[in-house]
């Protein structure tokens, strides 16, 4: 009877740590998207009569809002500087004709301007439009650029991950669930036992998984930046082998219909 009932924890806890790579990979899929999203600078420029103390004002603003992460100055002697290293031109390289120009136009003509990065939740395309329309309603606003079509590009990516996730994972939650019921049918166990099996199956494969989640982050996956499962996560997934063991004991307890004809 022990013989049997390690083999059926073996069959439950593999399958359980087969399905569990699913949701562990649709985790690190979104976590990808959301750190490309962290490349997202809105850049906003200030038009060039606006004196700098008025444009200070408006970036401390800004940052106080709740979509701002953080808001960087760039003035415009910091921004013609670095336009000129960029060029080549700084006086000690090239010819500085972009250094003459400068002076024939009698002045810095670059405007001061800021760096604006997004906490991820408003980094969709919606959340960042409203965002843009509240920061040009400010008349000192001159322009707003952002990369707006390769944000578009990550949200479909991360509806992609998310359907895949909810479509996979419900098929695959509906095959553990007839595989949790035909095997405790076959072993003939009581609710109580099922719950068992299934607690049981879960921690096995949590461990399993971390396992070879570890060996992967040590030696193919070393230098990436990847997640595993939370805290609340894997006491969800530990309940929800119980529940599955508890539903495949019930089925399991049910008579047959050999015993339904005595």
């Amino acid at each position: 009877m022990q013989s049997r009932k390690g083999t059926v924890l073996g069959i439950l806890s593999s399958a359980f740590f087969l399905v569990s790579f699913f949701p562990l990979l649709h985790l690190n899929l979104l976590h990808l998207t959301d750190q490309w999203t962290d490349n997202l600078r809105i850049r906003v420029f200030f038009g060039a009569e606006i004196p700098e103390t008025r444009a200070v004002e408006l970036k401390e603003a800004w940052g106080r809002r709740p979509e701002a992460a953080q808001v960087t100055w760039v003035g415009k002697d910091q921004a013609l500087k670095a336009l000129l290293e960029a060029d080549g031109r700084t006086g000690r390289e090239g010819d500085g004709s972009l250094e003459r120009l400068v002076a024939d136009l009698g002045g810095n003509p670059l405007p001061h301007s800021v760096w604006i990065t997004l906490h991820p939740p408003y980094r969709t395309p919606e959340a960042v439009d409203a965002f843009i329309v509240r920061l040009q309603a400010a008349p000192e606003v001159e322009a707003v650029q952002y990369d707006r079509e390769g944000l578009r590009r990550l949200d479909h990516l991360a509806d992609g991950i998310r359907g895949a996730a909810i479509w996979g994972g419900g098929a695959m939650g509906v095959a553990l669930l007839v595989l949790v019921v035909l095997t405790l049918r076959a072993m003939s166990s009581s609710i109580l036992s099922g719950i068992g099996m299934g607690v049981g199956s879960g921690l096995l494969s949590l461990l399993l998984v971390g396992g070879f989640y570890t060996l992967l982050s040590r030696t193919l996956l070393q230098g990436v930046e990847t997640l595993f499962f939370p805290a609340a996560w894997m006491g969800g997934w530990v309940l929800m082998g119980g529940l599955l063991g508890a539903i495949g004991g019930f089925f399991a307890s049910l008579p047959g219909k050999s015993e339904r004809g005595m």
